[in-house]
């Protein structure tokens, strides 16, 4: 799945005409493994196409194996909030 974001995004549902991609809030979550040229074209028309799960998206054992990836240490029975919290509190020890 790939994020893409609107150069100039718009609160609520809006059909993209350069895809015909639907976008919520400036933001779609689409598949563009089988359209390379509409992930380029997307790039030169000035949208921000990203790869990846959306980090919020993931489940709590894909974030403890990220978190042991990435070496931050988590309580044992952290829930999915404290987790996300530890790792917001790393990037801000980083910065």
């Amino acid at each position: 799945m790939a994020r893409v974001q609107h150069p100039q995004p718009q609160v609520g549902i809006v059909t993209d005409r350069l895809g015909g991609i639907e976008f919520t809030d400036g933001v779609a979550e689409v598949d563009l493994t089988d359209k390379p040229n509409l992930r380029e074209a997307y790039a030169q028309h000035g949208y921000t196409v990203e790869d990846g799960t959306p980090f919020f998206d993931l489940t709590v054992p894909q974030l403890r194996e990220l978190a042991k990836n990435e070496d931050i240490a988590l309580p044992k029975n952290a829930t999915k909030a404290e987790i996300v919290r530890a790792f917001l509190d790393a990037s801000i020890d980083e910065a």
